[in-house]
């Protein structure tokens, strides 16, 4: 039960991410940057596994035997790591920069930051 409940801090956390990206983020990335780089589409899809893998999990830890959920684990951080380097290539910035411009984009739509 302690695992399942740290693992939904975490998918908190991360579904609040995933809505700044598709409320915030790529707007402006198919505004401004639209053309020069990737646009959000190919971001928006992997959105969807990854919401996927998130539901597994919780599912596979509120079972006994908790089948499946290290695979699904390894293949999430996969997903989360291909995701982020996608999204700053996208952007054209660094680590540093991203975390700026989300708080930026936060602040010019008028909310607090909620996520990394």
């Amino acid at each position: 039960a302690a695992l399942l409940g740290v693992f939904t801090v975490f998918s908190r956390a991360l579904r609040a991410h995933l809505r700044f990206e598709a409320e915030v983020l790529f707007p402006q990335m198919d505004g401004p940057f639209a053309g020069q780089r990737t646009t959000s589409r190919s971001l928006r899809r992997e959105q969807g596994p990854i919401r996927d893998l998130l539901r597994d999990i919780e599912r596979g830890l509120s079972r006994p035997d908790r089948q499946g959920v290290l695979g699904n684990l390894k293949e999430l951080a996969s997903a989360i790591s291909l995701h982020h380097a996608k999204a700053q290539e996208s952007l054209g910035l660094s680590r540093t920069a991203c975390v700026a411009f989300s708080d930026n984009a936060c602040f010019f739509a008028g909310r607090k930051r909620t996520g990394p």
